[in-house]
């Protein structure tokens, strides 16, 4: 792992950022999402905050079958999403690390943090793709799906909250750097 944060540089991270911008654009602007969001009257999609299995089926009826067949196609799309956010706040969390020199500490294990949102996210699209295969049947993922979304919120505050911290630090120290010279 100390090699990776060592071979990280400011255009990789960059670069990540910009395949993130893009990739959300073409995925919430011109993907499913836009019609899904306007089947919906624009309310939140599941994943969007959380859930009973009665609210999702009744989004699900609003849907019909087209609309849930757009859902899972968008909840496919949305992987590529997560593989962009892990890469983002990976390479971030690892670029900052090495501008702090903690690089070869025990704080490089910070750079998994974002592995654990991409995780639940993973584990709550697999969800939310059962669920939709299973329609209109009830299934014991709808009990799971809300702790997942509540999970992943968690996980997504844990990872911006370390990638805040980080950037701070790094920054007050650059500051106090130039003060003293």
């Amino acid at each position: 792992m100390s090699r990776v944060i060592a071979f990280v540089s400011g255009i990789h991270v960059l670069t990540a950022f910009i395949c993130l911008l893009v990739g959300g654009y073409f995925l919430f602007q011109t993907g499913p999402y836009p019609q899904l969001k306007q089947r919906l009257s624009h309310a939140s999609l599941p994943e969007e905050k959380p859930m009973s299995l009665t609210a999702i089926h009744a989004h699900f009826e609003t849907l019909q079958a087209t609309g849930r067949s757009q859902y899972a196609s968008f909840q496919y799309l949305d992987f590529l999403n997560i593989l962009l956010m892990l890469a983002f706040f990976s390479l971030f969390l690892a670029w900052l690390l090495q501008k702090l020199g903690k690089s070869e500490s025990r704080m490089r294990l910070l750079v998994l943090v974002p592995t654990l949102l991409a995780s639940l996210d993973v584990f709550e699209n697999l969800c939310l793709l059962a669920l939709v295969a299973q329609y209109p049947k009830a299934s014991s993922l709808g009990n799971l799906f809300p702790f997942l979304t509540v999970a992943k919120m968690v996980a997504f505050g844990l990872t911006a909250g370390t990638l805040l911290f980080l950037a701070a630090w790094a920054l007050i120290r650059r500051i106090r750097k130039s003060g003293n010279t």
